[in-house]
């Protein structure tokens, strides 16, 4: 869809042979209409479109400048369907923070027991090590996603890409200080292990949930701050809602994953890849997922005994 470069190259080779043949790239009767310039117009991206086709000529200036071509632009790209202000302007403020969410990385304060590689968002648990917890969390606060006529929603992914048999591989929300414990294991945090498909929230010993993952699996994490409720996905299917009622300071959060086994790795994807759950259809209309696990737990339902629990 967007061979943005390509697309540049053959409108201006186009409308090039315009110019040699003598027309008048201003004339109304210009080689190709409006309609489908527009159309080809859709399909580059953002800079291209700015950058280069707005300052071909007048004609191409007023095309790419049209709100109409904005306003699907928006709609394509950010599930945003109604707007009180200019199109164009939002576009550019929904690109801005896409490119911010999506630059995210992970970091670790356990370089001893991690090996971080930022360039693919990779985390690996050293081979000299076990028994102990490697935790890799996004390098800076949770950051909603840009979809939707009002963001709502968080959401990252986790890639197990050597998880064994069953992967000692907790995916969940922690604070920005949490080290040295599975994700749920401790207070303030929340976490989905692989190895036995629980739910944890303080405590090491966890509810029965959902499924185990591994060696290939694909979870994603969704925070839906309208509702409050953390929500796991699994190889792009919504699993459901784990936790409800959870109302998290997004500047002091951090997504998270722990590594508890010799080389377990994975790999973190906060959007500059392709997710594998439908983040688009699900900002247009969350109910549009069927919860294939319909037991969320609540604040009433969680283990404490007033002590941390680090599952050890």
């Amino acid at each position: 869809k967007r061979e943005a470069s390509t697309g540049i190259i053959l409108i201006w080779q186009f409308q090039g042979m315009e110019a040699d043949i003598g027309l008048d790239l201003e004339e109304e009767g210009s080689l190709l209409p409006d309609e489908i310039l527009e159309s080809i117009f859709g399909h580059l991206n953002y800079c291209d479109l700015l950058l280069s086709a707005s300052l071909v000529c007048k004609r191409w200036n007023r095309i790419a400048n049209d709100e109409n071509l904005w306003k699907s632009l928006c709609f394509d790209e950010f599930a945003v369907s109604d707007s009180e202000g200019s199109w164009k302007v939002l576009f550019a403020q929904r690109h801005e923070t896409w490119n911010s969410v999506k630059s995210s990385h992970i970091i670790t304060v356990e370089s001893q027991l991690l090996e971080i590689d930022t360039t693919d968002n990779t985390a690996s648990y050293l081979p000299k090590y076990k028994a102990r917890v490697g935790v890799a969390r996004s390098d800076g606060p949770i950051k909603l996603m840009p979809l939707g006529d009002t963001p709502f929603f968080a959401f990252f992914e986790v890639n197990i890409i050597d998880g064994s048999d069953l992967a000692t591989v907790g995916i969940g929300i922690t604070d920005k200080d949490y080290a040295l414990a599975q994700p749920g294991w401790r207070n303030w945090s929340y976490g989905y292990h692989g190895d036995d498909g629980r739910a944890y929230h303080a405590t090491g010993h966890g509810f029965d949930w959902g499924p185990t993952f591994t060696t290939g699996d694909v979870i994603g994490l969704l925070y839906n701050c309208s509702d409050k409720t953390i929500c796991y996905t699994k190889n792009g299917r919504m699993l459901g809602a784990m936790f409800g009622g959870v109302r998290l300071d997004l500047k002091l959060s951090r997504f998270a994953v722990g590594l508890h086994r010799q080389n377990h790795k994975v790999s973190v994807n906060f959007g500059k890849l392709p997710f594998q759950f439908d983040v688009k259809k699900y900002a247009r209309d969350p109910k549009q997922f069927e919860s294939s696990i319909t037991k969320t737990f609540k604040e009433s339902d969680y283990f404490s005994d007033g002590e941390d629990d680090d599952g050890s």
